[in-house]
């Protein structure tokens, strides 16, 4: 009778300890299988966000309009505040992380990314070099980019006003576009050199993720262009902007320069602005160039890039 009872006990110890192992692999797998779900989650969140947010920046851009421009996609009809119902996200106007390469604030914006709010454009104004743009391009490889062109000498002019404005550089005007002329380097010289900031971007990026944007038909035609560069981008929901100008449009006093420091300036510039003429496939209807063939257009993409100047 003893053994037929220890026997019994043992086939019931055996299954409790069973039931017990059980037990605890469930609760083991349960929570595997659970944090495995969050991380695949957020990965597909991740991915999710990737392929959402689309990555638009200004190519130069500097002193020729691109505050004003960005004012027209990202904020409200008066341009004062960042548009909520808008499907930008909101990451300040100019983030330059590529050239700062203090990238949190545009990771940031892109975590944010959703359904509603899912174009990222960094406005930078200062963008122009293969090292910046070799950065922007490992980051976003799909990134499009939107290149505000203005008459080459006045965008020199407003560019030397701003820095008295801003800066409180307010040397002889004269002066500092000999000093320009005889340097012809640095940020102010290179963001008016537009042919050879396009050869740049083209170089690595296809015609059609590149719009070229003529900063003299914004005034006049600010509504038109606004649409064709969110059409450009992707957005799909329409837009009502009102002209207005910025930063030098408020300045008192806008210095100007001599007629013959203007002619030294355009002769020096000319090579360049037939250049951009070739890659972009039209002229520029600019006062000082031949106008052969100019009319008066707003946007465009520029053409493939020549195998013999991809070649240089």
């Amino acid at each position: 009778m003893r053994r037929r009872i220890s026997f019994q006990a043992k086939i019931r110890n055996y299954w409790l300890r069973l039931l017990v192992c059980c037990a605890v692999v469930l609760v083991v797998a349960r929570h595997s299988v659970r944090a495995g779900l969050e991380q695949s989650s957020d990965k597909v969140r991740e991915q999710r966000r990737a392929n959402q947010c689309q990555a638009v920046y200004f190519w130069g851009g500097g002193k020729a309009g691109s505050t004003t421009l960005a004012t027209y996609l990202k904020h409200g009809e008066d341009g004062s505040a960042w548009d909520p119902s808008g499907e930008f996200v909101d990451a300040g106007k100019e983030v330059c992380w590529a050239e700062s390469g203090a990238a949190r604030l545009w990771d940031r914006a892109f975590a944010e990314c959703d359904s509603e709010h899912w174009i990222a454009l960094d406005a930078c104004p200062r963008y122009r070099s293969r090292q910046q743009l070799t950065a922007i391009l490992t980051k976003h490889p799909d990134a499009k980019f939107v290149m505000l062109v203005r008459d080459p000498v006045d965008r020199i002019v407003s560019h030397l006003n701003d820095d008295c404005r801003r800066g409180g550089n307010c040397a002889n005007i004269e002066t500092r576009v000999r000093e320009l002329l005889q340097r012809r380097s640095g940020v102010r010289w290179e963001l008016s050199q537009f042919g050879a900031l396009l050869r740049v971007l083209l170089e690595a990026v296809p015609p059609s993720r590149v719009l070229i944007v003529r900063t003299e038909a914004l005034s006049a035609s600010s509504q038109d262009i606004t649409d064709s560069v969110l059409a450009f981008v992707g957005a799909t929901r329409n837009k009502q902007v009102r002209a207005h100008r910025s930063n030098n449009g408020r300045v008192a006093v806008y210095r100007d320069i001599s007629a013959e420091m203007r002619a030294a300036l355009q002769r020096a510039l000319a090579p360049d602005a037939e250049l951009l003429f070739y890659l972009v496939g039209r002229r520029f209807p600019w006062s000082w160039v031949a106008a052969a063939g100019a009319d008066d257009w707003h946007v465009a993409h520029p053409t493939p890039l020549p195998p013999l100047i991809n070649a240089r």
